[in-house]
């Protein structure tokens, strides 16, 4: 098995109401004595890929719950690609579920991402991600926690050639709302973070990325932590669970690969000056920058998702980390 790092962790949403010239009132969330599930699915039953790979849909009878019926903050659950034409989605990129050994070393459904190319027909760089919009009422999401098992194919660490930089290989990301228009500043949202993996030209080691960014009107990093001490295995299951607190001055964002802490932030995860709402949670993400289809395409496995409105009772790491 090869080593390589990797990335994942859940970020809560935000909050905001609007006040009259405009801008956003902040609304603090504490961190919540205990975590509620709201959602959990292990892709069997009848749960499929709708015809058009833009959801998922069906009831999962294992668990007792309906992609027709997510967390009530959700408004839509969708698949998110780059392509210009609809109609070729399957020359850029895949989705779908297929039988496979799984996490607990069964045969199980589960869910498989593939991206094959990008289309230069888009300036945006391709992507297959599961993205949950929250819904555009005043009262959001405040903090939430993720937990799922993972898989990335074998060869991942051979995918990208020696002599190239690795870019960040995105897992996970949030995306606040848009202040401005996006053709008016340097990035559609407001606020973003995300969790992936990297590594330098000079060296074959890759390392865990954390990453806040205001991204208008001007794209400025706020705050970047590496890890390089966890490794994470590719070609075998492994299981994420990530948390996030939104705040404006001092959130959390924490992530952890089979129960050992990656990261465990103190860090502002809205914009500085106009706080906005969490536009949507991309819980599981493929994306990266075109060197990494140098030598074929990309793909990764999810099984077990559960969604949290925090974290679980009784979980070691729920500490709070506000003074």
């Amino acid at each position: 098995m090869k080593y390589i790092g990797l990335i994942i962790f859940v970020m809560p949403l935000a909050v905001a109401c609007s006040d009259n010239d405009g801008r956003s009132e902040w609304i603090s969330h504490p961190p919540s004595a205990a975590g509620e599930l709201l959602f959990r699915s292990g892709f069997e039953g009848s749960v499929a890929v709708s015809s058009d790979l833009s959801r998922l849909v069906g009831y999962d009878s294992t668990t007792g719950h309906s992609w027709e019926k997510l967390p009530e903050w959700v408004d839509e659950a969708k698949f998110t690609y780059v392509v210009a034409d609809s109609s070729d989605l399957d020359v850029h990129v895949g989705t779908r579920l297929v039988r496979m050994m799984g996490p607990d070393g069964n045969e199980n459904t589960v869910l498989e991402l593939t991206n094959r190319q990008n289309d230069p027909n888009t300036r945006a760089t391709s992507r297959n991600e599961l993205s949950f919009f929250s819904k555009s009422n005043e009262q959001g999401f405040g903090e939430g926690f993720v937990r799922y098992y993972t898989r990335l194919q074998d060869d991942l660490f051979e995918q990208l050639p020696d002599s190239l930089e690795a870019g960040l290989f995105y897992l996970m990301e949030w995306k606040d709302q848009p202040i401005i228009e996006a053709s008016q500043a340097a990035g559609w949202s407001s606020f973003r973070v995300n969790v992936g993996i990297s590594r330098d030209s000079d060296n074959d080691q890759f390392y865990w990325v954390a990453t806040g960014r205001e991204a208008q009107p001007d794209l400025r990093t706020e705050w970047q932590a590496r890890n390089g001490r966890v490794p994470v295995v590719a070609g075998e299951w492994f299981l994420v669970e990530a948390y996030l607190r939104k705040d404006p001055e001092l959130g959390r964002v924490f992530f952890a690969i089979d129960g050992e802490e990656v990261f465990d932030l103190s860090v502002r995860t809205s914009h500085s000056e106009n706080p906005q709402r969490l536009r949507f949670w991309s819980m599981f993400k493929l994306y990266h920058n075109d060197k990494w289809l140098t030598r074929g395409p990309t793909r990764q496995w999810f099984d077990d998702l559960e969604i949290w409105s925090g974290f679980p009772p009784g979980y070691p790491f729920r500490k709070d980390v506000r003074p």
